[in-house]
């Protein structure tokens, strides 16, 4: 007769009293022997990447519903926390683009009519005009995601960095050209 540590359930049985044990001392070995297991981890899974993404992939399908659920429940208790670094990334990547953008069309990054080079009142411009209706046909918008579209397309001819005055100056030349005035008379000013 089979003693009953001997049987499946037994053993079992075994472990569940005497689990807390077991963890000691598997957690004791394995920070005894991280470096080992670590090289033998990355050497088993380069030599077996398919059947490793394989049981990952069948181990994230078991367990899908409550990998989603733990997913909502910590989005949910720190949404302040993930908003403000959400924001915080957002600006920092605003600003990486704009800031490769004005560099290219510009490396000193400055204003190529008055070397104006605070980076808060550059943009880009387009050199022959029209860039609204250009955005329009692109269906883009200005700043972000203009910047985007630049670089997605390789960085096209055609644009030039200049501040916000010069950009303004650029727009209202027309009614210069006609006759008007483009100071403010003295009295008007207030």
């Amino acid at each position: 007769m089979i003693a009953p540590s001997q049987t499946k359930e037994g053993k079992h049985a075994y472990y569940l009293v005497h689990r807390a044990h077991f963890k000691l001392l598997n957690s004791n070995y394995r920070l005894e022997h991280k470096v080992e297991l670590n090289e033998r981890s990355r050497i088993y899974y380069s030599e077996h990447k398919e059947r490793a993404k394989e049981l990952m992939r069948e181990s994230y399908l078991r367990r899908r519903t409550q990998i989603l659920a733990t997913a909502k429940e910590y989005r949910l208790e720190h949404r302040s926390e993930l908003l403000t670094k959400q924001r915080s990334r957002s600006r920092r990547l605003r600003i990486e683009r704009k800031i490769q953008v004005l560099r290219h069309y510009s490396p000193n990054v400055c204003c190529i009519k008055c070397g104006f080079s605070d980076i808060r009142a550059l943009s880009i411009d387009h050199v022959n005009g029209g860039g609204t209706k250009h955005r329009k046909i692109l269906g883009l918008q200005a700043g972000y995601i203009f910047y985007k579209w630049l670089i997605d397309s390789g960085f096209p001819d055609g644009y030039q960095v200049l501040c916000m005055n010069c950009q303004f100056i650029t727009i209202r030349r027309p009614t210069e050209e006609i006759g008007l005035e483009a100071s403010v008379p003295a009295n008007k000013v207030k």
